[in-house]
């Protein structure tokens, strides 16, 4: 669907933001969900303070920093007319993980599976948005449009080829270490550490995040110039 013929540029223009407002509706109920089964399974860890845990429900809470913010910036910078279904199926699969994941806050055996399995698919969309962020950009403008892309293309690549594997390989060891050595992880709390490096992880790409945004917000907003000009 990303691939197919563009209406005119006034009609072009409203489709783009019907497109975008999905897009945001779809990444606000979402979240807004996996929030409300987060704050679920918290309740017993907070209320009854269960130190050990804490560390999980706070991983838990910046995996919706993380979701929330790298989705409202592809829909702030790649989402256009035509609607990409399959990016969307990718997501709503994505945040089912998602949910399973917050549902073992308190069960450390089974959160480091569930979160390879989540951050696996997450990869997989990361590869999939491939496809959309070139065809965003055909027919680039102007200077600023196509700087955009170069930035977008090496934000994905990064992506793709370091910052998700290595995430994929520390839960799969984070799996692994508590089924093998369950005495020395799960008997003697040292899972704690490893949540801690996960929180600690998280905490760092979120600051990376977050500077990548405001980098591109005149970029951005430039972009749209081009184009509306054009």
């Amino acid at each position: 669907m990303a691939n197919a013929p563009r209406p005119g540029p006034e009609r072009s223009r409203d489709l783009d933001a019907m497109v975008a407002n999905v897009e945001m509706t779809l990444i606000s109920i979402v979240q807004g969900v996996a929030l409300s089964y987060l704050a679920d399974a918290s309740r017993p860890v907070l209320f009854e303070l269960r130190v050990a845990s804490l560390p999980y429900v706070l991983v838990g809470l910046l995996v919706i920093f993380m979701a929330w913010s790298r989705t409202v910036l592809h829909a702030l910078t790649v989402v256009r007319w035509p609607l990409e279904l399959g990016h969307n199926f990718l997501y709503l699969s994505a945040a089912l993980l998602e949910v399973l994941l917050f549902s073992r806050v308190a069960d450390h055996r089974g959160w480091y599976p569930l979160g390879a399995a989540y951050m696996s698919l997450v990869w997989l969309t990361f590869l999939y948005d491939f496809r959309l962020l070139r065809a965003r950009f055909v027919g680039a403008v102007g200077p600023a449009g196509e700087r955009l892309r170069r930035a977008l293309e090496a934000d994905q690549r990064l992506h793709v080829r370091r910052l998700l594997p290595a995430a994929v390989a520390s839960w799969v060891a984070g799996a692994l270490a508590v089924r093998r050595w369950p005495t020395i992880f799960l008997d003697d709390g040292w899972h704690v550490a490893l949540a801690l490096a996960q929180l600690a992880g998280f905490a760092a790409y979120l600051a990376f995040t977050v500077r990548f945004f405001g980098e591109l917000s005149e970029l951005v907003a430039a972009t749209h110039r081009e184009e509306d000009g054009a």
